[in-house]
């Protein structure tokens, strides 16, 4: 990363893709499950394999819907 907020922390947003919106209003539960869980899992791997961000994440998560 070539540029840094001055902060312990940083923000991500994932976001659904349009095209799953309908699966998601059928099966909240289950798509939104999957969705925090891969993103957990990505932010870990990036953790991991980053020399400058190695170390235990921690994340809370929020979900915003329409």
């Amino acid at each position: 990363m070539q540029r840094q907020v001055p902060a312990d922390y940083f923000m991500n947003t994932f976001t659904l893709p349009a095209q799953l919106r309908a699966l998601a209003k059928q099966h909240p539960c289950l798509v939104y499950g999957m969705m925090f869980d891969c993103a957990w899992a990505t932010l870990q791997s990036f953790s991991k394999n980053d020399k400058q961000l190695r170390g235990d994440p921690g994340a809370i998560t929020v979900l915003h819907t329409h």
